[in-house]
């Protein structure tokens, strides 16, 4: 069981589209053995990034043969039309875009039809933290892209531990500090203790801090778990 001293576990979730997809069971095997506590999932439209994501055959053939919580992350137009058909497959949390300009609240509220699912909102890059407040008493995660959703490779903006130690600060504010923080893009082993001090609980991790080519993907895992305490 993963146990951090000190402090409520981080949880570590691994973002299955970076991960090897010619032998990606191979991969979700180790990521179950080592005790991750989710699979990251991104399903993209081309429109509301510029690119397509997985596929929702591929999301159920993970949530039937894999005991690991999925998240899926749903950088589309048009969350509301997805929600059925990824409870449906078998997820246990849905996050979606604040910016993708649909009625928030509806989108919220045909999530909680659906029992223990839970539900998150992200956040790009340039978009004000505040604007998160009306939905504090709704959700469960709050998803800080550390670059542009839809790319892969970049860096995370110059500003983004002070955004996660703002969104820390607001939570604290309103009281609601059981939500938590998870960042997407550019997590690596040496922003990991960093981003753990200014309030993250929860790591995206992909080709930067978990798949990394020419490293093997359990040697890694073990760095992990010792950056962040986990034993």
């Amino acid at each position: 069981m993963n146990k951090i001293i000190g402090k409520s576990n981080p949880k570590l979730c691994a973002s299955v589209i970076c991960a090897n997809l010619l032998n990606v069971k191979r991969d979700l095997d180790i990521l179950e053995e080592e005790g991750f506590d989710y699979l990251h999932f991104d399903i993209m439209d081309g429109h509301f990034v510029p690119r397509l994501g997985l596929d929702l055959n591929l999301l159920e053939q993970i949530t039937k043969t894999y005991s690991i919580p999925v998240e899926v992350h749903l950088m589309v137009d048009n969350p509301g039309k997805y929600i059925e058909k990824v409870v449906k497959a078998g997820v246990s949390a849905v996050v979606f875009h604040l910016e993708a300009g649909t009625d928030i609240n509806n989108i919220i509220y045909s999530i909680k039809k659906y029992k223990n699912i839970k539900i998150g909102l992200a956040l790009k890059p340039e978009t004000p933290i505040n604007i998160i407040i009306p939905y504090l008493g709704l959700i469960d995660i709050i998803l800080l892209m550390a670059y542009p959703p839809g790319t892969f490779g970049e860096k995370p903006i110059n500003s983004f531990s002070d955004r996660i130690k703002n969104l820390k600060k607001l939570l604290v504010k309103y009281k609601k500090e059981n939500i938590d923080i998870a960042i997407d893009g550019g997590v690596t082993i040496k922003n990991l203790k960093s981003y753990l001090d200014s309030g993250v609980s929860m790591f995206i991790f992909g080709t930067a801090g978990l798949f990394i080519e020419g490293i093997d993907i359990r040697d890694q895992i073990k760095l992990i778990k010792k950056t962040l305490n986990i034993v």
